[in-house]
């Protein structure tokens, strides 16, 4: 199962609110955000038919990104928003602000910060400890793939290797996110 973020933002709330939300540079499309709009005293808001809602991602290099988010359920105030690469590639805290554009009028909510780090180690290095568990799996993984192969190019099985297991030895030892030497 993947992780998904939750965020609640009152429109008379402070003015920044701090979270714990952690993106990882590259983890595109896997950790959505749904944010859920709120009015005074905690009743949804509901998004005006045909409004849109747009999230300004203000990173430290002081440049401001405007993005759109999804309206999930237009009642309840939900809306929907998964980083794309661009996003994840300005490492560090972010601020992001919310707003509901109807026409003319906007509607802005609270700003809330999150933080994207980077993958040290993953590419040219040593794996981070956290990873050491997959990496030995994954290594030992190719090593039993190799002997397979080995073994059966050795018996003169030129035609007879099965091609999912030579595609698997392949597809493990092009993946990027597995050079760590």
């Amino acid at each position: 199962m993947r992780k998904q973020y939750f965020i609640d933002l009152r429109l008379y709330g402070t003015s920044t609110v701090e979270t714990k939300i952690l993106y990882y540079e590259g983890d595109v499309g896997v950790y959505p955000l749904f944010i859920s709009l709120k009015e005074k005293g905690d009743k949804p808001f509901t998004i005006p038919e045909g409004a849109v809602v747009s999230l300004t991602l203000s990173p430290q290099d002081g440049e401001a990104y405007p993005r759109m988010a999804e309206i999930v359920n237009r009642e309840n105030g939900v809306v929907l928003y998964e980083m794309d690469a661009a996003d994840l590639a300005l490492t560090g805290t972010t601020k992001a602000t919310l707003t509901v554009i109807e026409g003319e009028n906007r509607l802005t909510w609270p700003s809330f910060r999150y933080l994207v780090k980077k993958h040290d180690g993953l590419e040219g290095g040593e794996a981070p400890e956290f990873l050491l568990p997959w990496k030995n799996a994954i290594e030992a993984r190719l090593s039993e793939l190799d002997g397979r192969l080995g073994a059966l190019e050795a018996n003169g099985g030129g035609e007879d290797i099965e091609p999912d297991l030579g595609y698997e030895v392949f597809l493990v030892r092009k993946s990027p996110a597995l050079r760590w030497s």
